[in-house]
């Protein structure tokens, strides 16, 4: 009876210990929608950049992981510093602040505000000709005139009034 006991005591604490396990080996990945980062598609699957790099990372270091969907990167920081969640795989600013209270891996997407334009094989002089004569150009040149001649008419006008008030004027 009392091994019978025993045997039962141990059983149920076995099974409760690989649930246990199975729950803290579970990564919590926190993510929203973010394209082309993270993508969710029609059938509330996600792909992307982040969610492709994710899932070979954790397939190549065997990890269990479940995603956990918010609306916005201010619901994941949050959930990041009371630690509901275990990472988060958006694209996320690195500033003081967030270095911190997190680690942080090295951003594999940085970008900046470019501008493409197709390459044109011109000399400096046609260039420099170009930029002299185009409609940009003359607006400010015939709005600097426009300011220089209001200016000199204020001038003339307050020059005009000066000195005939001061002069006799003899006819």
């Amino acid at each position: 009876m009392r091994q019978q006991f025993f045997y039962t005591v141990f059983s149920l604490l076995a099974l409760c210990w690989q649930q246990v396990a199975a729950q803290v080996d579970t990564l919590v990945v926190g993510i929203y929608h973010s394209p082309p980062f993270v993508i969710q598609t029609d059938d509330n699957t996600f792909e992307g950049l982040s969610i492709e790099l994710w899932e070979n990372i954790a397939a190549s270091s065997d990890l269990n992981y479940r995603y956990e969907e918010y609306t916005d990167i201010i619901s994941i920081i949050k959930r990041l510093e009371y630690q509901e969640i275990d990472l988060t795989i958006n694209p996320m600013d690195v500033n003081d602040l967030r270095v911190e209270k997190f680690d942080m891996t090295q951003p594999f997407f940085i970008s900046s505000i470019g501008v493409a334009i197709p390459y044109l094989n011109r000399s400096t002089i046609s260039v420099f000709v170009s930029n002299i004569f185009s409609i940009a150009f003359l607006k400010i040149i015939l709005l600097l005139i426009l300011v220089i001649f209001i200016f000199g008419f204020f001038l003339w006008l307050a020059n005009a009034i000066t000195t005939s008030s001061n002069s006799v004027r003899v006819y």
